[in-house]
């Protein structure tokens, strides 16, 4: 009950009393805090049945960013220990989850980017003067490295070995 309505008489409503009796009115104090738990590291599930359990409403929403288990609550707002009224919205953060980044050192460059955004990568090239040991057209890096853990839809930037110049006569 809002602060400052009465909640309850004594008598209680509806009685009748004598004339100049003592009525006394309880008056709430606004509705009891609740104290939001730290869920962060928790699966999603269980965030939203705790928080639920509770009397808060939940928003997820995606971390693009996060490299931790997909599935996983990596922020939540308001934070931990926070006091909020029941029926408040408490958002949490849920990791995509994290990718391994396929090698594609040494592919033509159609071939890494067909590789890289078949899974799901934004690819960034760069043509550039490479090392003599790389053919023109291939990839002789890439950026981050292969086999690192990247979170879902990073972006990778692959450097294709320039077209030697063409002496002039």
């Amino acid at each position: 009950v809002k602060k400052g309505y009465v909640i309850k008489t004594n008598p209680a409503q509806g009685n009748n009393v004598p004339q100049n009796t003592v009525v006394t009115l309880y008056v709430s104090n606004g509705p009891q805090q609740v104290t939001v738990p730290n869920v962060v590291g928790e699966s999603a599930t269980t965030a939203q049945n705790t928080l639920s359990g509770m009397g808060l409403i939940v928003k997820q929403v995606a971390d693009a960013t996060s490299t931790a288990a997909k599935g996983t609550v990596t922020k939540q707002t308001p934070g931990p220990n926070a006091s909020v009224s029941p029926g408040s919205t408490v958002t949490i953060s849920v990791s995509g989850g994290a990718v391994t980044v396929p090698s594609v050192v040494g592919d033509s460059a159609s071939t890494a980017q067909q590789i890289l955004q078949g899974d799901g990568f934004n690819v960034n090239t760069k043509t550039v003067t490479g090392p003599s040991s790389a053919q023109p057209g291939d990839v002789f890096q890439q950026t981050p490295a292969p086999n690192s853990s990247v979170a879902q839809g990073a972006t990778v930037t692959i450097y294709v070995a320039a077209q030697p110049a063409t002496p002039s006569p």
